[in-house]
């Protein structure tokens, strides 16, 4: 899938305000991504990157000089999360400037809306409305699993690449697998009234 079909269907949700047609709108969106385009998308949709923090600040992003934006999409999501990747991965002497150039080509390369998601992505501040609760419940149906199945092997999982690929693949089954381990972070739960 094109990252720009990822984009459009972030902003048809940041412009809806009903949360059962944003879930509608990510799992149709979700529904139509290959397998290895999932988990990436899934982290972008929820605002957030499967690499964590990259290194990069808000000057870095919005402070240069702007890039020219492509006329047509080109870009997929397995593109962007390999640039993203290699970002990461830079370390030591001169990494600053190799992380500034791998973002300016990753802009290059991108439709002006584009662009506009990527820095918000980058920055950690992309606001549509969805949430990571959000995009499970999307996942969930999508994958045509429980939602309440998924909540608690996200709480008790700690990443969303696990349950993410769990639930595409194997089900309800295998989210039923996911258990407290050692040295393994729980998520919050929240209270129910008594």
């Amino acid at each position: 899938m094109l990252y720009a079909d990822l984009v459009a269907a972030s902003n048809e949700v940041a412009a809806t305000k009903k949360r059962s047609e944003k879930v509608a709108r990510l799992a149709v969106c979700l529904e139509q991504l290959q397998p290895a385009e999932r988990t990436p998308a899934v982290y972008m949709l929820a605002g957030l990157m499967q690499q964590g923090r990259l290194g990069v600040g808000y000057r870095a992003v919005f402070g240069g000089e702007p890039v020219a934006a492509a006329t047509e999409p080109s870009l997929s999501i397995i593109d962007v999360d390999a640039t993203l990747s290699t970002v990461a991965a830079s370390k030591g002497k001169g990494s600053v400037t190799k992380k500034k150039e791998l973002l300016a080509g990753l802009l290059a390369k991108s439709t002006s809306a584009e662009q506009e998601h990527l820095k918000s992505l980058l920055v950690q501040n992309v606001r549509q409305g969805a949430l990571e609760s959000l995009v499970l419940d999307a996942v969930a149906k999508a994958a045509k699993v429980t939602a309440k199945k998924l909540r608690r092997a996200r709480m008790l999982a700690g990443r969303l690449d696990a349950i993410t690929q769990a639930a595409f693949t194997e089900g309800d089954e295998a989210l039923a697998q996911f258990g407290i381990e050692l040295f393994r972070a729980v998520e919050p739960m929240l209270a129910s009234p008594a």
